[in-house]
């Protein structure tokens, strides 16, 4: 059976233990945590707002939106969209915390591939599209297996005789024209859901041990350095 949110628990996985591992007194850090929130959040919603619906429900009728089909896809795919605008914010976090072992390790060539990635992911993953005009629907997952070690947080190395990578977004059409469907991809999608949710609480308990609000509310200091240049510069 296929999974809608396949990998995500495998990329909270990587985050948290890349976070963890630094250990930056940062904001970064915080920063992190409430972004994993906003993807949770807007994973469960989005697999209990509107997916399941038979579509016989009264508020689907007579819609300027069209079909009842059609308004069901389209808010569905509004609620899944915000799960992949969040997981693109990750990227910047993710270079944040592998930025100064590009200057400190020698194995610079992985943090790359890290990075590439990333990018990858932002351009190839959409947790679930559903088609307006037949019932089918597309969902991704995330081929984290092929790329990382998320236990050590290392990217593998590339398989013999490989010539490229394989792919990260891993995609998959499937038939909604019997609506039960959508019941097993729910049930399947929350079980994802609470794992993510286990991995976030263990977060917050490490924050928690770790951090204090000064590491967090710290005011930049003024860089004497910005107002030497401007001078020299003339602005």
């Amino acid at each position: 059976m296929q999974s809608i949110y396949k990998g995500l628990p495998e990329l909270f996985e990587y985050v948290i233990g890349l976070v963890e591992r630094r250990q930056k007194r940062e904001i970064q850090a915080i920063m992190a945590f409430h972004l994993l929130s906003e993807i949770l959040t807007a994973s469960e919603y989005a697999i209990v707002h509107y997916f399941a619906l038979t579509l016989n429900e009264s508020f689907l009728q007579n819609s300027q939106h069209g079909s009842p089909y059609q308004k069901w896809a389209l808010f569905t795919n509004e609620n899944f969209s915000k799960v992949d605008q969040y997981l693109k914010l990750l990227t910047p976090i993710i270079e944040h915390f592998l930025g100064p072992e590009t200057v400190l390790n020698s194995h610079v060539d992985g943090f790359k591939k890290i990075l590439f990635l990333f990018y990858r992911l932002n351009n190839e993953y959409a947790c679930c599209e559903v088609r307006l005009d037949e019932p089918l629907l597309t969902i991704s997952a995330i081929g984290f297996d092929c790329w990382l070690d998320t236990a050590k947080g290392s990217i593998k190395p590339t398989p013999s005789g490989t010539r490229e990578f394989p792919p990260i977004a891993i995609k998959s059409v499937i038939s909604i024209a019997d609506r039960s469907v959508l019941k097993d991809l729910q049930s399947e999608g929350l079980i994802r859901v609470e794992e993510l949710r286990v991995l976030l609480t263990q977060f917050a308990t490490w924050l928690e041990a770790n951090y204090v609000m000064s590491d967090i509310i710290t005011v930049p200091q003024k860089d004497p350095f910005v107002y030497k240049h401007w001078m020299v510069d003339g602005y």
